[in-house]
């Protein structure tokens, strides 16, 4: 699996590219047919300080071109990170596909096909 990590409007440290390899690495383990796995994360200035991180993942998959997209905001980037890891969106992946109405009304996971 490739995993692509990027940054916009901020540097990212080898400390946090290790942390996204580390919670992220893993979902090839238990999903060999998984392609790719992009990581974008952006800095934004927002007025609450909760919010000042963006972080999206989308992995694809190699079985009928099937993608996962999660995002979340955080404090920090590492706290954005967590956020998503556990997402409905890559959470899917441990327990077979979601379906479609699985996911509440305004959540920004999105299962897409």
């Amino acid at each position: 699996m490739d995993l692509q990590i990027t940054g916009t409007n901020l540097e990212l440290s080898d400390t946090v590219q290790r942390f996204i390899e580390r919670k992220l690495g893993k979902i090839d383990k238990h999903f060999p047919s998984i392609i790719d796995t992009r990581v974008e994360i952006s800095e934004e200035k927002t007025k609450s300080p909760q919010q000042h991180f963006l972080v999206r993942v989308t992995v694809n998959s190699g079985i009928g071109g099937v993608s996962f997209h999660g995002e979340e905001r955080g404090e920090t980037v590492l706290i954005a990170v967590d956020k998503v890891a556990i997402s409905p969106a890559v959470y899917a992946l441990f327990g077979g596909l979601p379906q479609p109405d699985s996911f509440q009304q305004g959540d920004r996971h999105h299962f897409l096909e």
